[in-house]
């Protein structure tokens, strides 16, 4: 894999598992996710298992406006294919962070930034997934604000 430039990581690495067939056993496995940006304000998720199957996937994401929400990330997981007849691996938990700066100078370059006021009770997140079966998946969170 070609390195990319230090700039364009977007966030830490984060993890996704999942689970895998080999016959009839069902195995589970643990990835690590890392953040990128792209051209044109889009993102790229690298992901990367190595036991029991190797697995190496790239999806792309793009943040947008929602009328009456804050910024809205659309992403896609694409299928995990794992070994030559097996069905595909299951996606069970992802946890991703995206957010970065570099200092350009003495000025900081963010990206990704939060409002400088935080709601009571912390910014309130929305994920919604839908599975290429056509099922749609929501769930909602508040993550605490951050200490100053």
């Amino acid at each position: 894999m070609q390195k990319c430039p230090k700039k364009s990581v977007a966030g830490p690495k984060g993890e996704a598992r999942g689970v895998v067939s080999f016959g009839s056993t069902r195995v589970h496995e643990t990835l690590t996710v890392q953040p990128f940006f792209e051209e044109g304000g889009n993102l790229a998720f690298y992901a990367e298992g190595t036991s029991p199957a190797q697995i190496e996937l790239l999806s792309t994401g793009k943040f947008t406006s929602a009328s009456g929400s804050g910024p809205v990330l659309a992403t896609e997981v694409p299928l995990v294919e794992t070994v030559p007849g097996a069905p595909y691996g299951s996606v069970e938990f992802i946890k991703v962070k995206v957010g970065a700066a570099f200092m350009k100078g003495k000025k900081l370059v963010s990206y990704g930034t939060l409002p400088k006021k935080c709601p009571k009770g912390g910014f309130p997140v929305k994920a919604e997934l839908k599975f290429f079966s056509g099922e749609t998946v929501t769930v909602t969170a508040k993550p605490p604000c951050p200490k100053k």
